[in-house]
């Protein structure tokens, strides 16, 4: 099976790390990723191309997941699934008909509710007693597609920092 990795945050280094260590028992997987050199957009930005020279993944740099260039090289990979794991901009429609089995996504809410950007901040801010740990697979829309897997994860004084950890602890395969 062949899959391509997208994300650019901690959480993306953290889970490229154990899907890497998972697949070390799945031969059968070939793994590729999709990142992008540091940009003031995300703040808890995590280089992941040392993870990809150290494991030889293939990996393609973009700041775009919707231009040109990047199509070629999805299409090129011919991947059966993509996996999108903190990645803050929208993919489009030629980007998701591409793989066979389609995109998943992750977003940290229980979706539908708590879309969009920085959904941990907005559930302590909003005072939010629970939040989750969403996988979807990806449409056109903003964190609008079928849900697949959703973990409630409790918030219980927790500060962002905290709540981001439960979080990725949650999400980990």
């Amino acid at each position: 099976m062949n899959i391509i990795f997208i994300g650019k945050v901690y959480f993306s280094y953290e889970i490229l790390s154990e899907i890497i260590n998972k697949k070390r028992n799945l031969p059968y997987i070939s793994l590729s990723v999709i990142t992008s050199k540091k940009d003031n957009f995300n703040s808890d930005y995590k280089n992941l191309i040392p993870l990809c020279k150290k494991y030889k993944l293939k990996y393609h740099l973009t700041n775009n997941m919707n231009e040109i260039k990047t199509l070629d090289w999805v299409k090129n990979v011919n991947p059966d699934l993509i996996l999108c794991c903190g990645w803050s901009k929208l993919l489009k429609r030629p980007i998701l008909k591409i793989p066979k089995y389609g995109v998943i996504g992750y977003h940290p809410s229980e979706l539908p509710n708590n879309k969009g950007r920085h959904p941990l901040i907005w559930a302590i801010v909003l005072g939010l007693k629970k939040t989750a740990s969403t996988f979807f697979l990806m449409d056109e829309g903003a964190d609008s597609g079928m849900i697949i897997s959703q973990k409630i994860i409790y918030i219980r004084n927790d500060n962002a920092i905290g709540l981001y950890r439960k979080m990725i602890s949650t999400a980990k395969p």
